[in-house]
């Protein structure tokens, strides 16, 4: 699998995108359409035109259709990946058992290769967690925010900037995963964007509802047309969730393969597999004047981002 699925996985991301882009730019377009013929404005209009409204049902379908298509592919895409690190952890399983008589006593430049190779298989940083995607909260993503907590989307507003394009007959296979994960998320900020866009498209006046008890036919046709196509957004942010969903699935799944993997280390090199049970198995009065063994241990902690207090 490997390089070629890989490569194939960016092909196939790269088509979705040029789809997502060419969806967007329409949707912008017909709202800039709109809003020029006074279709968004502080008066509630009588209704839609057919053409747009089915234009804009046509383009949810398409949309809707290639997310779906999109969140099937990350189960294979995840599978590789975690196969990629199974086959890396095994092979630092082999290494260390082909150096009998050094298993309490690991040399640093040993050790330092074992930390970096395992942080770069489960994709970890020694960097803190941004601010952001501590503060980000998956249910505002999932359900859309509120028009007035987000920053106006303007019918002519910028493109996210494309991913950066990669020789895929040159690159290196973690250069390979690093491109599929940065489509996914290009890809995601554009759902996202024409979700936004097409709520936009979709604004009117607040509706007053003493008259609606005397509403014309065509008030209430209005209103029908408005409940399906809040029907339409509701399955478009279902779909949402399932992405986020299996997001934090990967991510949940990345986070244990570490934690078993780093457990079994801890045992072999004689270190102390206690202290992953929580923050408040170091003392600070270690993390001072620790030993090296100490000092080793808080580096697989750190790596893993287990903060001690």
């Amino acid at each position: 699998m490997k390089a070629v699925e890989l490569k194939r996985q960016i092909d196939e991301r790269d088509e979705l995108i040029q789809l997502l882009t060419r969806q967007l730019e329409q949707a912008a377009e017909q709202l800039d359409r709109l809003q020029r013929s006074g279709g968004v404005s502080g008066r509630s209009p009588a209704s839609l035109p057919t053409e747009f409204a089915r234009q804009q049902e046509a383009i949810g379908q398409d949309v809707a259709y290639l997310v779906t298509q999109w969140e099937n592919s990350q189960l294979a895409g995840a599978v590789g990946r975690i196969e990629l690190q199974l086959e890396e952890l095994r092979d630092l399983l082999v290494q260390a058992k082909l150096s009998p008589g050094k298993e309490n006593c690991l040399d640093e430049q040993r050790e330092a290769t074992l930390l970096a190779k395992l942080q770069q298989a489960m994709h970890f940083s020694e960097q803190e967690i941004p601010e952001e995607e501590l503060e980000e909260d998956p249910a505002l993503i999932s359900d859309g925010r509120s028009i007035a907590g987000r920053e106006e989307l303007s019918p002519h507003a910028t493109l996210p900037p494309l991913p950066q394009e990669l020789d895929l007959e040159h690159a290196h296979p973690q250069q390979l995963c690093d491109a599929v994960r940065d489509r996914d998320l290009f890809i995601a900020k554009l759902v996202d964007q024409y979700r936004h866009l097409h709520q936009t498209a979709r604004l009117s006046s607040p509706v007053d509802w003493q008259e609606l008890n005397q509403a014309p036919a065509e008030l209430r046709a209005r209103l029908e047309q408005l409940e399906t196509q809040l029907q339409e957004q509701l399955r478009i942010n279902e779909v949402s969730m399932s992405l986020e969903r299996a997001r934090l699935s990967r991510e949940a799944t990345q986070l244990e393969l570490a934690r078993m993997q780093l457990q079994k280390e801890l045992k072999k090199h004689g270190l102390n597999g206690d202290m992953l049970r929580g923050n408040d198995a170091v003392p600070p009065m270690a993390q001072e004047t620790g030993s090296p063994e100490k000092q080793r241990s808080q580096k697989w902690l750190s790596m893993l981002r287990i903060k001690e207090t």
